[in-house]
């Protein structure tokens, strides 16, 4: 049973569209049916909630660390580039935890994912001081922080959010000529931090093509098994999968409006320049995540 994006007034379809232009700009590129809603066993469904807050504690958590670090230190999140934005990814990816090579020697042993990087951890300058400063330790040891869920959507996540960080860094330290009674004075620009939210706003997991196996069945049934769940997830009708263009799944409840124990479960193929949205939500409205303001509103 496919969902109707077409309802008059359907929360849903504003969200999505919405996210998809405000993620890295890029509009959706596809115009297929791709949501559809689906049946999960009540094993499953606890299984996929509890990665839903797994996904939601690691978003938090690095852009609480992101904002804090745009205000004060904009100049060492613009250094993160090149190898150092691989860097990045790959401490998100594995979980390593960076701090523990503070006082590393040179020859200090590493992992296989790491050991490509050793003159960036390990090296020193030619004045003995080391590349990897504690500023920048600091900062690159965020990507490690709490949050179990697949590597892969660890990486690109912690990826988007530093881009998306980046772009608001080097907008903060351009300066504004002042105008009018303030001519001769200079200004920064503002910058816009990505916002915090709860489990009631954003609750979802996105899972990347790779890490998903499918089968089409001689019932024209497609099949999906995700890391994240036990049996596969059914969708009939829905076609050669390998036909469609996409490159990410997303598995909610009911977007647009608070969730029940009742709410139908959605999967959805996106096919997204980015390889992680990063301000993709099920409710828009940061009023219905508060329980008076529900309350109030069915009197």
């Amino acid at each position: 049973m496919a969902y109707n994006r077409n309802t008059k007034g359907n929360t849903y379809l504003k969200t999505m569209r919405n996210t998809n232009i405000s993620d890295r700009d890029q509009p959706e590129r596809s115009h297929w049916k791709s949501s559809w809603v689906v049946d999960i066993h009540s094993t499953d469904k606890i299984k996929l909630n509890k990665f839903m807050n797994a996904e939601l504690t690691y978003y938090n958590n690095l852009v609480d660390s992101f904002n804090s670090r745009l205000r004060c230190q904009p100049e060492t999140i613009l250094s993160l580039t090149g190898e150092w934005e691989k860097l990045f990814g790959v401490i998100a990816e594995t979980g390593f935890k960076l701090y523990t090579l503070r006082n590393a020697p040179v020859d200090h042993p590493l992992t296989p994912e790491l050991e490509p990087f050793r003159d960036l951890l390990l090296g020193r300058t030619k004045e003995k001081k080391r590349y990897l400063s504690e500023t920048l330790l600091v900062l690159l040891d965020t990507a490690s922080l709490l949050g179990t869920i697949l590597p892969s959507t660890r990486k690109y996540m912690a990826l988007e959010i530093l881009r998306y960080y980046k772009e608001q860094a080097k907008h903060s330290t351009q300066e504004i000529k002042g105008t009018g009674l303030m001519e001769g004075s200079t200004y920064k620009n503002n910058f816009c931090g990505l916002e915090k939210f709860d489990n009631t706003r954003k609750r979802h997991v996105q899972i990347p093509k790779e890490a998903l196996k499918y089968q089409y069945t001689s019932e024209k049934i497609l099949k999906i098994w995700t890391p994240y769940s036990s049996l596969p997830i059914e969708i009939p009708e829905f076609g050669n999968v390998d036909e469609k263009p996409w490159n990410l799944l997303v598995i909610h409840q009911q977007p647009g409006e608070v969730s029940t124990q009742l709410s139908p479960w959605i999967v959805e193929f996106k096919n997204a320049a980015a390889s992680y949205l990063i301000k993709l939500v099920e409710v828009s409205n940061p009023y219905l995540s508060s329980k008076n303001w529900r309350v109030a509103k069915n009197r």
